[in-house]
C-alpha cells in the first residue's frame, strides 16, 4: 500500500515538473530576439507563423511566455533556450535583425529560400554554438564577413545563390569542423585563400558561377573526404593538379568553364567513384589519358570544347555505366573505335567537330539507348560508311 502510494505521488510530481517544463519561457532577451526576427522579415506575411500571435498574448502582442518553443519554425532545448530557427522558404521578406546575436544556445539557424536582402550580420558571428548556417537561395548582397571565421562549431556554411561580393575571407580557414562549403552563383573575385587548405573535413565543396581566378590548388588533393568538388564558371588558370588524383571518395568533378590549360592529368583515373567529369569549356590539350577508361562508375565524361588532339582511347568502350559522353569541338584524329559500340547505357555521344577519318563502325548500332532526337552525333569529319 505504501509503495503504491509513493508511485502514486512520484506520478503527480513528475506530472506537475513535466507541466512545467513545457510552459517554461525562454530567457526575455531570446523572446525578443525572435520577436525582432518576425517584425524585420514581415512576419504577418509568412507563409507560416503559426503560435507566434496565437492564442493568449502577452502585452507585446505574440504568444504568451512560455509558448515560445511552440512557435512555427523554433525549437528548443531542456533548459528552455532557443537551439534551432528553421525558416526555410517561408516568404520571410526583409533583413535578419542583430539581434539574434543574444540566442546564446543556437545550434541551427536555417532562413534559406526567402526573400532576405541586405547583408549578412557580422552579429552571426557571436553565435559561438553555430553548428549549421543556411542563408542560401536569398538576396544577401555585400561580403562575406571575416568575423564568420569565428564560427568554429560550423560543419555547414551554405551562402549559395545571393548576391555577395568581394573575395573569400581567409578566415573561414578556421572552420576547421567545415563539412560543407557553397558558395556558388555569387559574385566573389578574387583567389582561393590559401588558408582554406586547412578544411581537410571538407565533403562538399562549390564555388562555381563566381568570378574566381587564380590556380585550381594542389592542396586540394589533401581533403580525402570530399565527395564533391564544384569549380565550374569561373576564370581559373594554370593546370589542373594531379594531385587531385588522390581524392579516392570524389564522386564529381567539375571545373568546366574555365581558362584551364595543360594536359588533362592521367592520375584521374585513379578516381574509381567518380560519376560525373566536367572538363569542357577550357583549353585543355594533348591526349586523352587512357586511365580514363578505368572509372567503373562514371556515368559523365565531358572534354569537348578543348584542344584535345591525338585518337579517342579504344579504354573508353570499358566504362560500362556511361551515360553521356561528350568530346566535340575538339581536334581529335584517327578513327572512332570500335570498342565504344560497348558503351551500350550511353544515351549521347557527341563526337562532331573533330578531325576523326576513316569508316564508321558498324559496332555504333549497339547503342540502342541513344536518346531521340540526334543525340550520336558525328558530323563535321572526315567520316563514312559503306552500309
Amino acid at each position: 500500500m505504501k509503495l503504491t502510494r509513493l508511485i502514486f505521488l512520484t506520478g503527480i510530481v513528475l506530472a506537475i515538473w513535466m507541466i512545467g517544463l513545457g510552459n517554461a519561457a525562454i530567457p526575455n532577451i531570446e523572446r525578443q530576439a525572435l520577436i525582432a526576427l518576425y517584425n524585420s522579415t514581415n512576419g504577418d506575411s509568412w507563409t507560416d507563423s503559426t503560435g507566434w500571435k496565437d492564442g493568449s498574448l502577452g502585452a507585446d502582442g505574440f504568444g504568451a511566455a512560455g509558448t515560445e518553443c511552440s512557435w512555427f519554425g523554433i525549437s528548443c532545448n531542456t533548459e528552455d533556450s532557443v537551439i534551432w530557427i528553421d525558416l526555410h522558404n517561408n516568404n520571410l521578406v526583409g533583413e535578419l535583425p542583430t539581434e539574434l546575436k543574444n540566442l546564446a544556445q543556437l545550434k541551427l539557424l536555417f532562413v534559406s529560400s526567402n526573400k532576405l536582402s541586405g547583408y549578412i550580420p557580422e552579429e552571426l558571428s557571436q553565435l559561438a554554438n553555430l553548428m549549421n548556417l543556411r542563408l542560401h537561395n536569398n538576396s544577401f548582397s555585400g561580403t562575406i564577413p571575416p568575423s564568420l571565421g569565428l564560427l568554429t562549431n560550423l560543419t555547414e556554411l551554405l551562402l549559395n545563390n545571393n548576391q555577395l561580393t568581394g573575395e573569400i575571407p581567409a578566415e573561414l580557414g578556421n572552420l576547421t569542423n567545415l563539412r560543407y562549403l557553397y558558395l556558388y552563383y555569387n559574385q566573389l573575385t578574387g583567389e582561393l585563400p590559401v588558408e582554406l587548405q586547412n578544411l581537410t573535413l571538407l565533403r562538399y565543396f562549390n564555388v562555381s558561377h563566381n568570378n574566381l581566378s587564380g590556380s585550381v590548388p594542389s592542396w586540394l588533393g589533401n581533403f580525402t573526404d570530399l565527395v564533391t568538388l564544384y569549380f565550374s564558371e569561373n576564370q581559373f588558370t594554370g593546370s589542373l593538379p594531379s594531385e587531385l588524383g588522390a581524392l579516392s571518395n570524389l564522386r564529381g568533378l567539375h571545373v568546366n568553364d574555365n581558362a584551364l590549360t595543360g594536359s588533362v592529368p592521367s592520375e584521374l583515373g585513379n578516381l574509381q567513384n567518380l560519376e560525373t567529369l566536367f572538363l569542357d569549356y577550357n583549353q585543355f590539350s594533348g591526349s586523352i589519358p587512357v586511365e580514363l577508361g578505368s572509372l567503373p562508375n562514371l556515368q559523365w565524361l565531358v572534354l569537348s570544347n578543348n584542344y584535345l588532339s591525338g585518337e579517342i582511347p579504344p579504354e573508353l568502350g570499358n566504362l560500362n555505366n556511361l551515360e553521356f559522353l561528350r568530346l566535340h569541338n575538339n581536334q581529335l584524329m584517327g578513327s572512332i573505335p570500335k570498342e565504344l559500340g560497348n558503351l551500350v547505357a550511353l544515351r549521347w555521344c557527341l563526337l562532331d567537330s573533330n578531325k576523326l577519318i576513316g569508316e564508321i563502325p558498324v559496332e555504333l548500332s549497339n547503342l540502342t539507348n541513344i536518346d531521340p532526337g540526334g543525340l550520336l552525333r558525328i558530323q563535321y569529319n572526315g567520316l563514312y560508311t559503306n552500309d
